[in-house]
């Protein structure tokens, strides 16, 4: 299933040593990425080693939800619940961009200090380094390679991690599924409603969670609005998305989630630069 079942935004940590290249990827960056800049390796290794305890804690608050849901609690108060009281869940880091030549600790000396740390993981290197990356790719360090003199490199690197940012979510993805039925995963398997579904979470949500009592999805806005699409008719599972499919829930926001929201924008508005 091609639709992710959960999606929420997270940080993209670059690690370059020069600060004017770091300067142009904060200009080719799309600004809905949260991106975090690093000069220095050590500084970097600091900020991304206690994120896999951070993933580890946070993975177990979506499996206690299905949990009490079989239990017979609803779903829907407890992820709205999740959602108020956890904001840091969006300072977790979900790809690394690492250069390779950098004094005192190349980009793979540094990959292998973060080897606990599971979001993906992309090389650029100023210089041919076919070898390198092959190496690199043989000791799982790295997902992808890139190098800096191609022609496309800001596309390149964008598509890459498009492609990667959901990757530290598939546990939370598996979660997800367990609470739907056989046919309600084979109608989100059409490929005409994945298109559909795919084109309007962009349009409405910076987070959402597909549930499978009731079978719906419950996203979460950028201003922190929570609203609900119904994928289950008397019928059975819709087939096509009206204008007025999506019903607002919260639409002043959900109390206690706005912190975090707030935050998250903040972090789009702007590049940070940690040298």
């Amino acid at each position: 299933m091609s639709f992710p079942l959960y999606h929420r935004p997270g940080s993209v940590v670059f690690l370059d040593d020069d600060p004017e290249y770091l300067e142009i990827l904060a200009m080719v960056l799309p600004q809905h990425w949260h991106a975090r800049m690093y000069m220095r390796p050590a500084r970097c290794v600091h900020a991304l080693l206690p994120e896999p305890r951070l993933w580890q804690e946070d993975r177990p608050a979506h499996q206690r939800m299905v949990d009490r849901w079989r239990e017979g609690q609803p779903l829907i108060p407890q992820i709205l619940h999740y959602w108020a009281q956890t904001p840091d869940r969006y300072a977790l880091t979900q790809v690394c961009v690492v250069d390779f030549s950098m004094p005192g600790m190349d980009g793979l000396q540094f990959l292998s200090e973060v080897q606990d740390w599971l979001g993906g993981r992309i090389l650029l290197t100023g210089q041919p380094a076919d070898r390198v990356a092959v190496a690199a790719f043989n000791r799982g360090l790295i997902d992808h390679y890139i190098p800096k003199q191609c022609a496309d490199v800001s596309a390149r690197l964008n598509e890459a991690i498009d492609a990667m940012s959901g990757r530290s979510l598939t546990q939370h993805h598996a979660i997800w599924r367990s609470t739907l039925r056989a046919d309600q995963i084979d109608a989100l398997s059409t490929p005409g409603i994945q298109e559909s579904l795919r084109s309007l979470a962009r349009r409405h949500w910076s987070e959402y969670v597909v549930i499978g009592q009731p079978f719906g999805i419950l996203g979460l806005g950028a201003d922190a609005g929570v609203s609900w699409l119904p994928l289950d008719t008397p019928e059975g599972p819709v087939e096509r998305f009206g204008p007025g499919a999506v019903c607002p829930l919260h639409p002043g926001g959900l109390p206690g989630a706005l912190t975090g929201h707030r935050a998250w924008l903040a972090g789009r508005a702007g590049r940070h630069l940690h040298d």
